[in-house]
């Protein structure tokens, strides 16, 4: 089990925070199927949150089945940032996170994300003023520096602790490689032997075995995972089954769809706009198709969609052949396709 202040996450598997696609109606999604810890938001703008613009408050829904459940913020203006953590505190979210590690241009123009990594002192800054409009946990996502030439993780994490951070997550590329390369999980374990809060471990956990080898190489307390349990979000129960000796679950092809149908009905009553809920399902359904065979007729098919209507029917239409291929196929069952590392069972 992971600390962070008075958050108990049990276990130590977390939801990494992906634009677009870890909303309100994903995470319930997640948090249904087992294993996950804690779960993430999508990035929120403070200035937004400030402003009051309606679509930046959206992001702010959640349902209490997600609890705990961290609201990340990005921002450079240490008031705002500070206002904007205390609306996040009234929504009865568990933790706030300030994120100092986004490297898309959009964010980094704004001196937001990882340009912070190059204003220790404004980090510090924002910290300090958080922390004081807020009781609950504060923690600090951050990136090994700006580039490989200014690896400055050690004095930025020292920082934050100093400052008031309850908890480190750290991805160890630096903003210059972007998602690009691997993942230096030696800078996971000198970060951890530096801060004395616990340190969170992001980048390159595709599977459930590399989850235990990132916990054992680096010593971090807590994992968090991203990219991979967006195309499978059974990833934390397989990371747990692992953990206890069991055999590693694989979802069936029925189950893929319910899921990929579940987060649409979802869509469908949580959004006013059905315009939203369309686009939202569309990006989300095609994130989640990555790990099936026999795709590309599938996502042309979503991207000229335009309802939820639509979109469902163009799934259930799509499991219907591959079940109908599965059950005539001699040769192993699309259901076979497992995790990387993992053999079909």
């Amino acid at each position: 089990m992971l600390k962070i202040g008075k958050v108990a996450v049990d276990p130590n598997l977390i939801l990494a925070p992906i634009s677009g696609v870890t909303d309100t109606y994903f995470r319930r999604l997640v948090k249904r199927l087992g294993g996950c810890g804690l779960l993430y938001s999508e990035m929120i703008s403070a200035e937004g949150l400030c402003r009051q613009h309606s679509k930046t408050l959206s992001y702010l829904k959640f349902a209490s089945e997600e609890k705990p459940l961290t609201i990340q913020l990005y921002g450079c203006d240490p008031i705002r940032m500070a206002e904007a953590a205390r609306l996040v505190e009234k929504t009865g979210a568990d933790i706030v996170d300030i994120n100092v590690g986004c490297p898309t241009p959009k964010v980094v123009r704004q001196g937001s994300g990882a340009a912070l990594m190059r204003e220790l002192d404004r980090v510090e800054k924002i910290i300090v003023q958080v922390k004081e409009r807020i009781s609950i946990p504060l923690t600090v996502k951050m990136r090994a520096g700006w580039s490989q030439d200014t690896l400055n993780y050690l004095e930025v994490a020292r920082r934050a602790a100093v400052s008031g951070a309850d908890a480190i997550c750290f991805h160890p590329r630096t903003r210059s490689q972007r998602l690009s390369g691997a993942a230096d999980w030696s800078l996971i374990r000198k970060l951890r032997e530096a801060v004395s809060v616990p340190v969170i471990g992001s980048g390159d956990i595709a599977a459930p075995h590399d989850a235990l080898r990132m916990e054992a190489e680096t010593g971090c307390q807590g994992l968090m995972i991203g990219r991979a349990a967006i195309k499978n979000p059974w990833l934390f129960r397989q990371v747990k089954d692992l953990r206890q000796g069991k055999q590693v679950y694989l979802p069936s092809l029925e189950e893929r769809k319910k899921f990929m149908l579940d987060y649409l009905s979802l869509a469908e009553r949580g959004e006013e706009d059905p315009r939203v809920a369309a686009a939202k399902g569309k990006r989300v359904v095609i994130y989640l198709s990555r790990k099936l065979p026999q795709t590309t007729l599938f996502r042309r098919r979503l991207g000229v969609a335009g309802s939820i209507h639509q979109l469902k029917e163009i799934v259930e239409e799509f499991f219907d052949q591959l079940l109908r291929k599965d059950s005539s196929s001699r040769e192993l069952p699309y259901h076979g396709i497992s995790p990387e590392g993992i053999p079909p069972t």
